[in-house]
């Protein structure tokens, strides 16, 4: 496996003031990640919520998920980790790649199931 490029040697790929354009309306999310990877960026992390979450398993564009647990029960309408009408179908598997436990904190970090070989 390639090591990752420093932020340097991404900003010399990219430069300082390059856009990509990954759909008209909206962002075509394969469309986006196929965009980064043509400039050397195959890994991208995503922190942009429960909808964007929710589009990227529905699209199967995504591999590893990242949970942290804390020990806090709250109860309330609280929002799931994923946003969407309907449930996953089929479900997405996860297996467990590392398992960190602090002070009562819980951090995973899964390994998905691709939808496609």
């Amino acid at each position: 496996m390639a090591a990752c490029p420093s932020l340097d040697q991404l900003r010399d790929r990219l430069g300082p003031h390059r856009v990509l354009v990954a759909g008209e309306e909206q962002v075509d999310l394969a469309t986006a990640l196929d965009l980064l990877a043509d400039h050397g960026l195959v890994h991208v992390l995503s922190e942009g919520g429960p909808h964007l979450l929710s589009d990227l398993l529905a699209a199967d564009l995504l591999d590893e998920l990242c949970l942290t647990w804390t020990p806090l029960v709250v109860g309330g309408p609280a929002p799931r980790t994923t946003r969407t009408d309907d449930w996953f179908a089929p479900v997405r598997h996860a297996r467990p790649r590392h398992l960190l436990h602090a002070d009562g904190t819980l951090l995973g970090r899964w390994a998905l199931d691709r939808l496609t070989p």
